[in-house]
């Protein structure tokens, strides 16, 4: 009888034993989630970069050769520093960084293609936005590639969807357009913009959703 008893009270848990289980269970999920969530964090940086790296080899090429003609076109004075300038409002008629500057051609006329393209979308000179938005920029980034001087073919496809997908931004008098545009993985518009350097003549750059910057200098 005092065998039986003994075998009767073994037959279940005990409540430290069900404790320690359930404690096992919590620190096994805790240690996948953690492991998901760093999953899903590093993800988007590594897509991110690899987009600024591919993007970086499109602009260079496009740019390159924007810049080698610009140097072998005809301009009417021997100061360098009028070659130098004629290059770099070639640039900015090739690769604008808003539609105001789009229309503005770099002061040499607007790129047709270009003109064409936002007049599409119903982008006139008078709506075009007195300050740079970041979803203006990627845009424009987005033109350059698709429809720019090389006509490198480059499409939203072609990029996939974590390097281009629409955008939506604000025009001048209060309406909206849609339209493809450069974006990091989480799906921000990236901001493009030149500088007069030759070492970094351009640069693309996002503030991810996990507070780091990245660039296309990385």
């Amino acid at each position: 009888m005092i065998r039986a008893s003994f075998s009767r009270r073994r037959a279940g848990f005990t409540l430290i034993e069900l404790l320690v289980v359930i404690a096992i269970m919590l620190v096994l999920v805790g240690l996948t989630t953690s492991g998901v969530m760093k999953f899903m964090a590093t993800g988007p940086r590594l897509a991110t970069r690899s987009n600024l790296r591919n993007l970086k080899g499109l602009v260079d090429s496009q740019w390159k050769e924007v810049a080698d003609k610009a140097r072998r076109d005809q301009v009417n004075s021997a100061d360098p520093t009028v070659r130098a300038t004629y290059v770099s409002n070639k640039l900015a008629q090739a690769f604008p960084t808003s539609f105001a500057e789009a229309y503005a051609g770099g002061g040499l006329g607007a790129w047709s293609g270009y003109t064409t393209y936002l007049g599409k979308l119903g982008v006139t000179p008078a709506k075009c936005p007195t300050t740079p938005t970041a979803a203006e920029q990627a845009i424009c980034l987005m033109m350059a590639l698709q429809i720019g001087p090389k006509n490198a073919n480059v499409t939203p496809e072609s990029l996939g969807g974590t390097a281009a997908k629409l955008v939506t931004c604000t025009l001048k008098d209060g309406s909206t357009i849609q339209a493809y545009g450069i974006v990091d993985a989480w799906g921000s518009p990236m901001q493009f913009s030149r500088s007069g350097s030759t070492v970094s003549p351009y640069l693309i750059q996002t503030l991810g959703k996990d507070g780091k910057v990245y660039t296309s200098d990385e």
